[in-house]
């Protein structure tokens, strides 16, 4: 029986120039198509998955930064 502690995976880390990379594209583009995503990855060697994770995570820190400032 695999306990919660073995069965968690383990936090990926970006590079400086990977997370350069993924924050210019961010810039651009803030929603990527699969074949964008694809390359994206290739480019910056990391899967598919990962690059979906951290886009799906930036939109959603600047949906928080945007809901923080106060209402004018």
């Amino acid at each position: 029986v695999l306990s919660v502690a073995d069965s968690k995976r383990k936090r990926t880390t970006f590079t400086a120039i990977q997370l350069l990379v993924l924050e210019n594209k961010y810039r651009e583009q803030q929603y990527l198509s699969r074949i964008d995503r694809a390359r994206l990855a290739v480019d910056i060697c990391m899967t598919e998955k990962q690059v979906k994770t951290w886009f799906q995570n930036r939109r959603s820190k600047d949906k928080d930064m945007q809901n923080s400032l106060p209402m004018n």
